[in-house]
């Protein structure tokens, strides 16, 4: 019996080019989730994209440092 499912649920992961977060997003994604991977550098979340996506799992980056407010609204001041 499975833990937990995540069969077509869409998980966002965070520092997903490398260590844990690589680890999970294989992980989920084996799990037939649906991955966005977030880090801030693109050629590593392209990497993780193409391994998911060669074994036949469905992902997507977006290259932003959740750390940073001008990533996440660029016309924000701050």
């Amino acid at each position: 019996m499975a833990m937990f499912e995540v069969k077509d649920l869409h998980i966002l992961v965070t520092g997903g080019s490398s260590g844990f977060g690589r680890h999970f997003a294989h992980f989920l994604a084996d799990g037939g989730a649906k991955i966005t991977l977030v880090a801030r550098r693109a050629d590593p979340l392209a990497s993780v994209v193409g391994e998911i996506s060669a074994s036949g799992g469905e992902a997507q980056s977006l290259v932003l440092d959740v750390t940073t407010v001008a990533t996440w609204f660029p016309d924000c001041n701050r």
